[in-house]
């Protein structure tokens, strides 16, 4: 964990010598610490916090195999369009989407490696990094992975990321609903697409049986 091995002793269970022979509390320690939480994960979260005040962690990350339940992620900016399958599929807080800005932020502290964000991005953009980071930056969301909306081209409302309308059109340029001005469409809200069909119908009532 970047501590010094002798700053931490492992005692029996009810082995009251071994606990009264531990050093006595320094001053930034004379309240006993308090673990409110069930969960153990957080209980261990608030522990390292602990260690952290009374001493300097190295901060550097300690590798761990495989399936470890630490660690963090790796995301390939050029490849993700923040389709935020991940955050869908992330079991814990650990992946969270960026509200009104598109953005992909994580906690590191809260990541399990489960993988179940690797297994679900359609872009291969997740890679797991296991590892434990001693440090308060495990404490600390970061922005994985930003950039700017793509407002509909009717009415102004961003509905998407920019990187993620190229690359359905680009998986649509062929598609025969979206044949020539139909094409367009992709660049419009959920709105303003229905509303440009219905146009389109009234105009040519024949045009969807054409498609």
């Amino acid at each position: 964990m970047g501590h010094d091995c002798a700053r931490v002793k492992l005692i029996e269970i009810a082995d009251s010598a071994g606990r009264d022979a531990l050093p006595a509390l320094t001053p930034l320690t004379e309240t006993p610490l308090s673990l409110p939480e069930p969960e153990k994960r957080a209980r261990l979260n608030r522990v390292l916090a602990r260690l952290a005040e009374l001493g300097n962690p190295s901060g550097e990350r300690a590798e761990m195999p495989v399936g470890a339940a630490y660690g963090a992620i790796q995301v390939d900016s050029d490849a993700c369009t923040l389709c935020h399958a991940c955050v869908s599929n992330c079991p814990t807080p650990a992946l969270k989407s960026g509200g009104k800005t598109p953005a992909l932020s994580f906690l590191e502290a809260d990541c399990v490696q489960c993988g179940l964000c690797e297994q679900a991005c359609p872009e291969n953009a997740i890679t797991l990094m296991p590892g434990f980071l001693a440090s308060n930056a495990r404490e600390t969301r970061h922005i994985c992975h930003e950039e700017a909306a793509f407002e509909c081209i009717s009415c102004g409302k961003p509905f998407a990321t920019v990187s993620t309308v190229a690359t359905i059109k680009q998986k649509l340029a062929n598609h025969p609903y979206f044949a020539g001005d139909a094409m367009i469409r992709l660049e419009m809200c959920e709105d303003c697409r229905v509303k440009d069909v219905w146009k389109t119908m009234i105009r040519d009532p024949d045009a969807q049986l054409k498609v």
